[in-house]
């Protein structure tokens, strides 16, 4: 299993991981904007491959001066609770704090997958229902390093 550097050529199956995790933790109107993430010019964006198999895929940017936001984090759906989420995070982390330029980490997620940041030290500073979508509320969250 290794974390690679996203490349164009990895567009494919970050789209059918995308789709793997349709409707439970993305909206369908969520998939045209990750598309159009992935096609642009990204900050720092990773795949984590095993066997030439992505298995999850996700990154961080710089959402003003001192913050890293993570962004378009997810593993795919048949390979979720085994860790490969929290591995991600621990790399960006690793990478966020090595890098001395961001003071916290900060994200923005949904009700479905917020525990899961728990588990990792985010906590919630704002709540927002349906927005995302009717289905989704908006959980935003921060960690300071």
């Amino acid at each position: 299993m290794k974390i690679i550097p996203y490349e164009n050529n990895h567009l494919n199956a970050c789209l059918e991981l995308f789709n793997s995790n349709e409707p439970t933790y993305f909206d369908e109107s969520e998939r045209a904007p990750f598309e159009k993430y992935l096609k642009g010019d990204k900050y720092s964006y990773w795949v984590l491959m095993d066997e030439g198999n992505l298995l999850a895929c996700g990154g961080f940017e710089i959402e003003k001066p001192g913050d890293a936001r993570i962004v378009w984090l997810m593993v795919e759906r048949s390979k979720q609770g085994k860790g490969y989420g929290a591995t991600l995070m621990q790399h960006f982390e690793h990478l966020i704090v090595d890098s001395k330029q961001f003071n916290k980490i900060s994200l923005m997620t949904a009700q479905v997958v917020n525990k899961f940041y728990e588990k990792l030290g985010y906590k919630t500073l704002m709540f927002e229902p349906k927005y995302w979508c009717d289905r989704f509320d908006l959980y935003y969250m921060e960690k300071g390093i």
